[in-house]
Formats: C-alpha cells, structure tokens, sequence
C-alpha cells in the first residue's frame, strides 16, 4: 500500500498545473506542465528594443549638443573681435557725419558761392579769348578752371561726410548676427539657470545685446530723422560734383588726375574736420603748388563747337552751384546741432555698450563651450547609466521568474508530494537558480522596491530627456529663422562686409565653413527624431513600471500552486488507502 500511495502522488506532482489544475489527461502524463513567463519576455524584448532607440536618439541629440558647444565657441569670439571694431567704425562714421552736417551747410554756401563767382570769370575769360586772345584772359581762365576743380574735391568731402550718417548696411548684419544669437541662446539660458556663473554671464550678454538694439534703434531713427537734409544736400553736392567733373574733361588735359597728384598731392583723403574756409585755403601751398601746374588745354586750339560746349558746361555748372547754395542756406535756418548733439550722444554710448559686449561674447563663449559640453557629457552618461540599470533589472526580473515558474515552485510541489524535484542543468539554469536563490534570501519584496526605485529614476531620466528636447526645439525653432548661423554662403558674405566696414578679415581668408562657426547648422537635423525618442523614453519607463506588477503576479501564483499542491498532498495523507480482499474470496 506505501508504494502505491507513492505512486499516485509522484502522478499528482508531474502532471500538476501552474494554476492550480490538472489536465485531463492527467493519468497520462509524464512531465512538468510549467508555463514559460512568456508575458515577462515580452516585457523584456519591448524595454530592450524601446531603450535602443532611446539610445540612438540620445546620442544623437549629445552629439549635436557637443558640435554646438565648440561653434558657438568659435562665433562668439568672431563677435567680440567684431564688437569693439563695430562701435569704434560707427562712432567715427557719426562724428564725420555730425561735423559735416553741422559745419558742410556754411562750407557749401561759401564753396558755391565762389564757384558761381569763378565760373562767371571764366566764362567771361573765354570771350576774350575768343575776341583777342589776351594773356590776361588766359591766366583768368586757368586761375578758374582750377578754383573750380579744388571746390569740386573739397565738395566730394563734403558729400562723403554727409553720406556717413547713412544707416550702414554692415551694421544690419552685425545685429542680425546679435538677434539670431539671442534667439538661439534664449532656450540653453532657459536650461541652465542653477549654473550661476554661465547663466549670470549668458543673461548679461543677452540684456547687453537688447540695450545694443535699442541704441541703433535710437540711432536709426535719427538717421530717417536726418535724411531729408543729408539726401537734398548730397543731391546737390553729387549734381555740381558730376557737372564740375565734365568741365574739368572738357578744359584739362586727360591726364591731369596723376599731374595734380604728383604735384600738389591727394585732397580727397582729408578728412572733412581739416577743411578750412575757402578763402584760408586759396592761401595753402596745396593751391599754390596747384596753380602752378600746367593742367589746361590750349583753348586757342579748339573748335569753335568745342568752345561752345565748354561754355554750355559751364553754365550748367553754375546753375548747379545756385542750386547747392540754395540747398545749404536752407538748411542753415534747421536746428541741426541739436540732432548732431543726439547722434554723438547715441553713438557714444553704442561705442561702450559694444566694448563691453566684447568681454561679455569672449567670456560667454568660453563658459558655453564647457557648459554645453559638460552638460551634453552630463545628458549622455546620465541616460546611460539610467538604461543600463533599467535593462539590467528587467534581465533579472525575467531570470527570477523563470527562477519562480521552473524551480521555486517546481521544488515547493516536489517537497509537497515528497518527490524529487526535476533537474535542470546548464549554464542558464545555474544563472537562473543563483539569482533567485540570491533575491530568494534577500527578500522578494526587497526585489520589488528595488524595482519600483528604477521606475522611478526612469521617470526622472524621463524628466531630463523632455527638458533637453524643448531645450533642442527651441534652438531648433530659434535656427529656422536664422539663416545667416546655418547657411555658409550668407554668413561668409555677411562678415567679409562687415570686416570691410570695420576694416578687418574677421574670417583670416576662411568661410564660416573652414572657421566652424555655423553654429545652426549641428542643430537643424531631424525634428521628428527628438519626438520618438521621447515617446520611446515614456513607453519604456511604462514597461519598467509594469515589470515589478507582473513579477508580483507570478510569485503569488507560485505561492498558490505551492500552497494547493500542500493541500492535496496532506488530503492524499490522511485519506486511508484501499484494501484488496481478493486474497480472502472464496474460490
């Protein structure tokens, strides 16, 4: 009877059922009916596959971060190079500007008024020339012709001071380089405000960059203020200039530009603060030596219809000198020193406000460089190391479920039953039994915290990939419009004209290319690839959390199994065994 009691609880034991049930064929069978956690795998294969795309993109995103880091770098030193340059370049065109605009009206008056006086002389000189051909009318002549060509320099002076307090294109493109950086920075000083040094540095430089743009505003609004009168005087000054230079052809011999530079000297390079009156200078050894030189043609030997023209451009000159003296007593009567007040005021204090940013861009290049890569290196060992733990734990929750379905409950039913449990062997199975014995005396609940406490980082990690994914949207947003920080043909352009106004290579011979200074360029990549690394971050951290649950249902149902398989052992225990009285029949 003992062997057979055996024999039906070793039955009970091999075709026992992880749910607590029997097949129906249970006298039949001769094996475990263990359930793989296939459920526990796929949680498994699901995190693996969603944390591999979170890797990419993570990578992806430090990557870019890391680029921008070093071009930034490279831009903000080729802006402070440029800063103080720019403030100094403008500052100077605006006192040009203010002197001409102040002084060029009572210069003009005098200068047209003497030219209209000598081109009367000379146009009466050529009558008598006609008539008798005097030496007196000769000199008369030259003296004018020559009067006139130094008023027509002096007047070009003039005109290029007044034509300084036009608003500088280059200047456009240098704050459009400040905007688009401001636009830029805006979302990585959004991200970085427990960084006290670099935020405190980026901000300064992005309130210095505002007070810039409000001061070329001012500045600009006095330049559309000014432009009726710089524009009525430098018509004047261009039309007389055009009409004077036409007299000159026709009266000077072709090459008189070299003669009067060899030997009286350049006076277009004066600067308009050295012009005297007119009347200090026809007492300078500029005209002296000038008059001296032989520049005319022999008007004897022209054509009557040559005679004819010249004394037809002269008269075009004069009524163009009538007109620019009428244009510049006009703008005597304005109150131009005021504006002129104001200009030098403004451009004073755009002057400091760019020297200032000067040390502001080299500093906040400086700090970006290594804060940006510090925290790129920060983003990317962070996600690591917060995926590598994650994968690691759902590793060991499988193992410990296959742990709990083959061989904690195998053994609880086998020790139940009085039975030897099945053995199982391999490399596989002796991880699978170390690492549950390992948790098994631990604590399985020590398991269960240990895992909601990935969970839990996960959704921190969660936290810090959404943050760095507006911050990249944002710069990436900031970057659409910045064409000028990605484009390489636009931004060589744009600085080769800014190095010509500040007069400087700013490039040193290179494109914004070959100096690694597009700073947009790392960061206008795929847009769509931040979004499913987000969304793969979420669905992932919602798997991590769903592990712990269901490792949770797998052990109670091993206790279950374990507890029903006690149950009907001691049943089969105490039920008494059958007796057999076929040895007492009778026969």
């Amino acid at each position: 009877f003992h062997r057979r009691r055996n024999h039906r609880r070793c039955e009970r034991h091999q075709v026992f059922h992880m749910y607590g049930t029997f097949k129906k064929d249970e006298k039949g069978r001769q094996r475990d009916h263990d359930d793989f956690p296939w459920f526990m795998l796929c949680l498994f294969m699901m995190i693996l596959a969603l944390y591999g795309m979170v890797v990419c993109g993570s990578w992806d995103v430090a990557g870019r971060l890391d680029t921008f880091a070093i071009r930034s770098k490279n831009f903000m030193d080729v802006m402070g190079r440029a800063a103080s340059s720019v403030g100094t370049s403008v500052h100077a065109a605006v006192q040009q500007g203010s002197m001409a605009l102040t002084q060029g009206p009572v210069l003009l008056q005098q200068e047209m008024e003497m030219a209209e006086k000598e081109i009367r002389q000379l146009t009466e000189a050529l009558g008598q020339i006609e008539e008798s051909n005097s030496a007196d009318a000769m000199a008369q002549y030259g003296h004018a012709q020559k009067v006139i060509l130094v008023q027509a320099a002096r007047v070009k002076i003039i005109s290029s001071g007044l034509s300084a307090l036009e608003y500088p294109e280059p200047l456009k493109a240098f704050m459009d380089f400040l905007s688009n950086v401001l636009s830029v920075t805006t979302p990585l000083a959004e991200l970085i405000p427990q960084h006290e040094v670099a935020s405190k540095s980026l901000h300064a430089s992005m309130q210095c960059i505002s007070a810039i743009q409000q001061e070329i505003a001012k500045l600009e609004s006095a330049f559309t203020w000014t432009g009726n009168a710089t524009e009525e005087l430098g018509s004047g000054c261009r039309c007389f200039t055009g009409n004077a230079s036409l007299l000159d052809n026709a009266s000077l011999v072709p090459s008189y530009h070299e003669l009067v530079r060899e030997s009286a000297g350049n006076l277009t390079e004066t600067n308009i603060s050295a012009l005297s009156n007119i009347s200090v200078f026809m007492n300078s050894v500029y005209m002296t030596k000038l008059l001296q030189t032989k520049l005319l043609k022999d008007v004897k030997a022209m054509a009557p219809e040559e005679r004819t023209a010249l004394a037809e451009q002269a008269e075009k000159t004069r009524q163009a000198a009538m007109n620019l003296a009428q244009a510049a007593h006009s703008q005597l009567a304005a109150s131009l020193d005021e504006v002129s007040a104001h200009l030098q005021a403004v451009a004073t204090d755009l002057d400091e406000l760019l020297t200032s940013l000067e040390s502001y861009s080299l500093a906040t290049g400086l700090l970006m460089h290594h804060l940006v890569r510090d925290v790129a290196s920060f983003y990317k060992q962070f996600v690591m190391g917060c995926l590598a733990v994650a994968c690691v734990m759902a590793f060991l929750a499988f193992f410990y479920a296959c742990y709990l379905e083959f061989v904690y409950e195998n053994e609880g039913v086998a020790r139940a039953f009085e039975t030897d449990p099945k053995e199982r062997r391999g490399c596989c199975w002796s991880c699978v039994r170390c690492i549950g014995y390992i948790f098994h005396f631990s604590g399985f609940y020590a398991l269960m915290l240990l895992q909601d406490a990935v969970s839990l980082m996960l959704v921190i990690m969660t936290l810090v990939m959404g943050t760095m994914s507006l911050a990249q949207i944002g710069v990436a947003a900031g970057c659409d419009n910045a064409q000028i920080l990605s484009d390489n043909g636009t931004c060589t352009k744009e600085l080769q004209r800014l190095g010509d106004f500040v007069g400087g290579d700013l490039l040193q011979g290179r494109s914004c290319q070959q100096a690694d200074m597009l700073m947009c360029q790392s960061m206008l990549g795929d847009v769509a690839v931040v979004y499913r690394t987000m969304c793969a971050a979420v669905l992932g951290t919602i798997v991590s959390c769903c592990i712990p649950r269901r490792l949770l249902v797998v052990w109670m149902s091993a206790q279950q199994n374990i507890h029903t398989a006690e149950v009907l052992a001691d049943i089969d225990r105490t039920k008494p065994p059958a007796r057999d009285y076929s040895a007492y029949s009778v026969p």
